[in-house]
């Protein structure tokens, strides 16, 4: 009987969370940097990309450090299953505020400093966090 209240209270905790974190091919030797991420300076070992994907339409603000690198609202483009892109110093704290979801913050893990790109999804009122070496393209 034990047993099963905390098989169902445990079910009920995980389903109850808020943020979805996965993390694929933490030691990626060869990452390709096309134009468009040497445009964003992204080709620099320093930096690292974060990719806002499917489910937006809220204003954000993201922090790098102490400075402020994105304030306004993000939309995703349903077609593309892309909003918005931003690099970050991966030296540096990663702080997003999502304004408009009663002041939710996303909680971008310090092992970022292993990854290149990190790709965020918005589902059902939940975030999914992604952390890879491998580039997603959106078309």
């Amino acid at each position: 009987m034990k047993t099963t209240i905390l098989l169902i209270l445990s079910i009920l905790i995980l389903s109850c969370q808020s943020e979805r974190v996965t993390f694929s091919d933490a030691h990626s030797e060869r990452i390709e940097i096309t134009e468009r991420f040497k445009s964003l300076k992204a080709n620099e070992a320093s930096n690292s990309i974060i990719y806002f994907t499917s489910g937006f339409s809220d204003s954000l603000v993201v922090k790098n450090g102490k400075e402020i690198i994105l304030n306004k609202k993000v939309e995703t483009v349903d077609q593309l299953g892309f909003a918005d892109a931003i690099v970050v110093e991966k030296n540096k704290s990663v702080e997003i505020k999502v304004v408009n979801y009663k002041r939710k913050k996303i909680a971008i893990s310090k092992q970022i400093k292993n990854f290149k790109f990190i790709y965020i999804k918005k589902w059902q009122n939940k975030f999914e966090i992604e952390y890879s070496n491998k580039v997603k393209w959106f078309y």
